[in-house]
């Protein structure tokens, strides 16, 4: 028999809005209780994050309000020097330019709070 990971989840949360972020931090730990969650506010320190640590999952919303380009963070955040192993992305707004880039994109999932074909656009 192989050993069991008992090592926290490590799950980086970007959301600008810090009530929702704080939901969103709230139900995960509901979800997995052996989590470590860390929340960024902005493009720039999810990046700094990112590149410091190795992130299991990393939740972002992309609203111009989080200070820089998320869906460029987004299509980087897999590859070195930056570390996600998953990817769930947030929508605010149903565009299908936006879900366009996102498929072309490193996205495990993608949840639309407005829309209930939501795991449509997840990865297999």
């Amino acid at each position: 028999m192989g050993t069991v990971n008992t090592a926290p989840l490590q799950i980086l949360i970007l959301k600008s809005d810090r009530l929702y972020a704080d939901i969103l931090r709230q139900n995960v730990g509901h979800a997995f209780p052996r989590v470590r969650t860390t929340v960024a506010a902005s493009v720039a320190e999810a990046r700094e994050l990112l590149g410091r640590v190795e992130f299991d999952l990393f939740v972002t919303g992309l609203g111009e309000q989080l200070g820089g380009d998320a869906l460029d963070l987004v299509a980087q955040c897999k590859r070195a020097p930056l570390q996600a192993r998953r990817v769930v992305v947030l929508l605010d707004r149903h565009e299908y330019r936006v879900l366009a880039a996102l498929r072309s994109l490193p996205v495990d999932g993608v949840f639309d709070p407005a829309d209930d074909r939501s795991e449509e656009h997840t990865s297999e």
